[in-house]
């Protein structure tokens, strides 16, 4: 190769030297293109197989593309679709709307990095989400409403009362029969003091005198722990008394026992009737 030299300004440079200069190569010709005028979003500048024009939205970072995932660990717009952590990245939590502000949700969910817009709780069993008195975990209280989401409504309310059976319905209950309730089951009463549930005429300060036992060999029917007997004397005279009433002889019978019952009304000669007569006892 013959180099020609050409001197300027008293200084000999090449041709070689000219042509990267002033882009004129050996021949003469002349390129048009310096460095300068090579577009960078023709160029993969990350390695990560997209460019510019591709959609790559970060080319320093390889892990950015439009064909990467988006992931809710990143604070980049991984996939490039102009949302950061978008609904459904690598890593997203359920989240639910909250209609009543108890913290629990019961509508579909969002798979999210973070709460967003309505979506802003992660517990999704509300029972009930129009009713802030609702959710899993809340405790049951006599209000008419399922508290806890159990399934059930004021079963197992803390301020729930006692109430005892009343099989007889005499108005009292059985103390070793009992519930837990809000309002009173059916057949149950907030007494407890019944002595025997199997006859309504057995109950505290009842009146009954009877010859025949309660039910369960007791003739105790005013439940003061007490057989009584209603004549447990002899009979003897008292004029000034319009009735009095007694047996003609010992001994005196037990309840439920028959004998010969005097009664005499109240005259000057004691009139006396006799009849044969059970003892009723109370």
């Amino acid at each position: 190769m013959v180099i020609g030299l050409i001197f300027v300004s008293c200084t000999l440079i090449s041709d070689v030297e000219i042509t990267e200069k002033v882009g004129v190569g050996v021949g003469g010709g002349d390129s048009g293109a310096t460095d300068t005028d090579v577009d960078p979003d023709t160029i993969d500048g990350d390695g990560d197989g997209y460019t510019g024009i591709d959609g790559d939205c970060d080319d320093s970072d390889y892990t950015v593309s439009p064909g990467a995932n988006e992931d809710c660990t990143t604070t980049a717009d991984d996939d490039c679709d102009g949302i950061t952590n978008d609904p459904e990245a690598a890593g997203c939590s359920d989240f639910f709307m909250d209609s009543d502000g108890d913290g629990f949700g019961n509508e579909e969910p969002m798979c999210l990095c973070a709460a967003e817009g309505a979506y802003v709780v992660t517990g999704g069993d509300d029972c009930d989400d129009e009713q802030p008195l609702s959710y899993p975990g809340n405790v049951e209280v006599c209000d008419d409403v399922d508290n806890d989401c159990d399934g059930s409504v004021d079963i197992g309310a803390v301020d729930a009362l006692t109430f005892f059976a009343d099989a007889d319905a005499d108005g009292f209950g059985d103390l070793r029969s009992s519930s837990f309730a809000c309002t009173p089951p059916s057949s149950f009463v907030a007494d407890a003091t019944d002595c025997y549930d199997g006859n309504p005429g057995a109950y505290p300060g009842s009146l009954a005198q009877m010859d025949v036992d309660r039910g369960d060999g007791s003739y105790d029917y005013n439940c003061d722990g007490v057989e009584s007997l209603k004549w447990p004397d002899l009979f003897a005279c008292e004029a000034e008394v319009s009735y009095t009433f007694g047996w003609d002889a010992y001994p005196v019978p037990d309840c439920g026992g028959s004998g010969t019952l005097s009664g005499a009304i109240g005259t000057s000669d004691c009139t006396v009737t006799w009849m044969t007569y059970p003892q009723n006892c109370y």
